[in-house]
């Protein structure tokens, strides 16, 4: 995920989650007004909030590659700089520049 419409739809999803658990009338009062045998959170057993934490860590594991791969070609570019090989220079600045335009970014 690297827009920012992704990062709001992870926070929406915990969001949910939350209020999900956060809610009183998803737990069963044994003494007072509810028929149900189960509460809604006995039923879902966790499965909205492990849903969420797993979209989390996906998040973590994919940002931290794409930092991998960007230090990778910050250090590739760096040496050749100092190495001075113009060609190998122009290269990597059209890699830079595929990896800038969407259309092109795989």
């Amino acid at each position: 995920m690297n827009s920012i419409e992704e990062y709001q739809n992870l926070v929406g999803l915990l969001k949910e989650a939350l209020k999900f658990y956060a809610n009183k009338n998803n737990y069963v009062q044994r003494a007072g007004g509810y028929n149900e045998l189960t509460s809604r959170i006995e039923l879902d057993g966790g499965s909205q909030a492990r849903f969420a934490l797993k979209q989390a860590e996906d998040l973590t594991i994919q940002i931290q590659k794409m930092q991998d791969e960007y230090d990778k070609l910050i250090a590739g570019y760096d040496q050749l700089q100092v190495s001075g090989d113009i060609a190998d220079i122009d290269k990597l600045k059209q890699i830079f520049k595929l990896m800038g335009n969407e259309d092109n970014n795989i």
